[in-house]
């Protein structure tokens, strides 16, 4: 009976996809672990602010049942 797959390919294809994982993985643990704690001047200065813009609703304001103001 003729196989369908070889032994050596699917030993190439798990070496293959070991090394990706593990490429992988170490991107992900230097990204958390290294780089978790950025000088502050590698941080633009704008994105260290902050604004706070208000809009009115347009269908009004939402009370509770009780007439306290949620949103």
């Amino acid at each position: 009976m003729y196989k369908l797959y070889k032994p050596v390919r699917i030993g190439l294809i798990f070496v293959i996809m070991a090394v990706f994982f593990s490429i992988y993985v170490t991107a992900l643990y230097r990204m958390q672990v290294y780089e978790t704690q950025l000088p502050e001047s590698r941080v633009p200065q704008q994105r260290m602010l902050t604004r706070t813009v208000t809009y009115p609703a347009a269908r009004g304001n939402i009370y509770d049942r009780n007439g306290i103001l949620l949103a």
